[in-house]
């Protein structure tokens, strides 16, 4: 269901402490280490990060990588999914979603394998 991953992020981070965040040491860091560890988190964690980040230190460095790393998932539950998960699920999958897959990952998480495995199916246009 698309923005699921949104409102459930939004519910977590409004009540999340540091600790609760998937960035170890979160309020230490400077904007620019914070930005270089946001790229393969889920969209879940991705809002809840925003949600933290605007309630604290509300920096627009870090609030602007997170709006251009969002993406509506390939399928409800994509970004939790391991490699492996998400090479078994797509075998059947149409051009339309193996094309979705690709281009979440080079956006996203960047995992090879996934990409290897996707790019096997041609992209009809």
């Amino acid at each position: 269901m698309p923005g699921a991953a949104r409102a459930e992020g939004a519910a977590k981070g409004a009540v999340a402490s540091e600790s609760d965040l998937p960035i170890a040491g979160y309020d230490g860091l400077t904007a620019e280490q914070i930005v270089k560890r946001l790229r393969g988190l889920s969209q879940v964690d991705l809002t809840k990060v925003e949600v933290y980040e605007r309630r604290t230190q509300d920096r627009s460095t870090v609030l602007d990588r997170i709006d251009r790393l969002r993406g509506d998932e390939p399928w409800a539950g994509y970004d939790a999914m391991t490699a492996r998960q998400v090479i078994e699920r797509p075998r059947d999958a149409d051009d339309g979603l193996a094309r979705k897959v690709r281009e979440h990952e080079r956006a996203h998480k960047g995992r090879a394998t996934v990409l290897r495995a996707a790019e096997r199916r041609p992209a009809r246009a």
